[in-house]
């Protein structure tokens, strides 16, 4: 295994040349599952010949949270053209996610204030006896013939 900067200190490390040789299953913040996973995808992208691009994946990272990565997975090839190994890049993607969750959940909070607000304002309120009461009569300093106080 080889890696960038990012990917070692996301696995934990200083520098990349503390990952290079290793497998995924060596890695010390994959679980064997995830590392059987990534193995299955890398070996996909291996036997097709074709990369796999923005796929979205859990990740953990070394602090033990669980992130959201995009991946693209592209084959490596030799001078003769032959498959060698995969070329793996992420994305964390976490904070974007989670804003575009916050707009989604905005969005729904304003289309309901929106769908409750619109019959409210356009309701016939007769407000006539309240205001003659407390009021006058309409024409009334206070009191306009709507109902509406001015």
């Amino acid at each position: 295994m080889g890696c960038n900067q990012a990917f070692a200190h996301a696995m934990g490390q200083l520098h990349p040349n503390q990952l290079v040789g290793l497998t995924d299953f060596d890695l010390p913040y994959l679980s064997d599952e995830d590392a059987a996973y990534y193995q299955v995808c890398d070996r996909m992208v291996m036997e097709r010949g074709e990369a796999d691009l923005n796929i979205i994946e859990p990740q953990t990272f070394k602090d033990g949270e669980q992130r959201w990565i995009n991946v693209n997975r592209l084959p490596m090839h030799d001078s003769e053209g032959q498959v060698i190994g995969v070329l793996g890049i992420f994305k964390d993607i976490t904070d974007h996610l989670r804003a575009q969750q916050s707009l989604e959940i905005r969005e729904k909070y304003l289309s309901t204030i929106s769908a409750i607000q619109r019959p409210l304002l356009t309701w016939s309120w007769d407000w006539t006896p309240t205001c003659q009461t407390h009021f006058g009569r309409p024409g009334d300093s206070g009191c306009s013939q709507s109902g509406l106080f001015f």
